[in-house]
């Protein structure tokens, strides 16, 4: 109700002041470094249907990330924020373009935590992102925060990305990875963009040492929960799994923007060894999504990235979207399930600070022969500064 109040009451106040039209708050150094807060407050609420039961209907407002931006145009950038709803640091890096330091353009190096290039969906930022939930392919597959060293290569029409990573800053993902990304982005235009890209990445585990000094063996899991955000009760999951050796991940990923329609799809799969004789352990999914803006903007692209849209009327940007996505962890010997959702949802989008998100989906799933179907809607009201 809120959601619709809102929406059909912007024309009413198109031409009066509008502070979600601001731009975002910044400060100057000497150097000429704009600094950005990042403060996002989420209020988000998520009801079931047809689940026997199993999930309890949850809301949740608060201010999720807080943290900060500073850049310093063609030379750094250092990114710094903490995500109070996960209660887990996310970005934690500073960016150095070589350009400002050496006499060639060699590309990016950051430094610190933050994603790993593996998983298109993912690595754009979670108030960037078209869906409230991630798809269930990018839930099952994708691999948390690491602290490394990533360089990155970008042109108009390429792009490179390759990393070491280590632990998280909260010691919970021991172990280390390896990343390769790229990508070629043939039409690159605003407004216009066709992005075709291919990731790999291997992860090797390690055991957590416990309070006496023990190692512990190393693990792995996945798992898919239709409300990731607000219900941790997983509907497919592979269970912990033991003595894992390594984690071998492969990711395929298209965008094309035409205006304002845009398609976007991805394959995610992982492949898990194991140190003992057990067979390796293997798990697929993918995802396609459509986008209309019905009020014509468009989604941005800008550094194989996607970005959300940027109104260019009064009363705001209105965008609809729809998503199929399915994911199999059935692997011998491990019985983890299959799921599909389908997702139908309508953003919207004032100025660039307030954005609204309503979605609803419908879940097909079945693991070791126990079938739910469960309707899950969902109301995000996100306001940043």
């Amino acid at each position: 109700m809120t959601f619709i109040f809102l929406c059909t009451s912007m024309d009413s106040i198109a031409d009066e002041p509008n502070i979600f039209r601001e731009p975002t708050p910044q400060w100057v150094w000497g150097d000429e470094t704009l600094i950005e807060p990042i403060l996002i407050y989420d209020f988000i609420r998520t009801n079931f249907t047809s689940d026997d039961g199993k999930f309890a209907n949850a809301e949740k407002g608060k201010f999720n990330h807080v943290g900060f931006d500073a850049l310093k145009p063609g030379a750094y950038e250092i990114s710094v924020y903490y995500s109070l709803l996960n209660k887990q640091w996310r970005d934690a890096f500073i960016k150095m373009q070589t350009s400002a330091y050496t006499p060639y353009d060699f590309g990016s190096l950051r430094l610190g935590e933050g994603k790993i290039p593996l998983d298109f969906e993912k690595n754009i930022s979670s108030t960037q992102t078209s869906f409230i939930e991630y798809s269930t392919a990018s839930q099952a597959v994708f691999e948390s925060y690491r602290i490394g060293a990533q360089w990155s290569l970008h042109g108009e029409h390429a792009l490179i990305d390759a990393g070491y990573y280590g632990d998280n800053l909260e010691g919970s993902n021991p172990g280390h990875t390896w990343a390769l990304h790229g990508a070629w982005v043939p039409i690159n235009l605003p407004g216009e963009v066709v992005h075709l890209g291919v990731a790999r990445s291997m992860e090797y585990p390690e055991g957590r040492i416990d309070e006496a000094g023990m190692p512990g063996p190393s693990t792995a899991s996945f798992k898919v929960a239709p409300s990731i955000i607000l219900n941790d009760v997983s509907l497919e999951s592979s269970g912990t799994l033991e003595n894992v050796k390594s984690i071998e991940r492969t990711g395929l990923e298209a965008l094309w923007i035409a205006g304002p329609v845009s398609w976007q799809a991805e394959y995610l799969g992982a492949r898990t060894e194991f140190s003992t004789t057990e067979p390796s352990y293997t798990v697929n999914g993918r995802y396609v999504f459509g986008s209309w803006v019905l009020t014509g903007e468009s989604r941005r692209y800008n550094d194989g990235t996607v970005q959300n849209v940027v109104p260019e009327h009064a009363g705001g940007a209105v965008e609809l979207v729809f998503r199929y996505s399915s994911v199999d962890l059935n692997d011998r010997p491990v019985p983890g399930g299959w799921e599909r959702d389908w997702t139908a949802g309508l953003n919207w989008y004032c100025g660039t600070h307030l954005r609204l998100q309503a979605n609803y989906t419908r879940t097909q799933s079945d693991r070791r022969q126990i079938f739910l179907d469960p309707r899950t809607f969902e109301l995000r009201i996100e306001l940043s500064i």
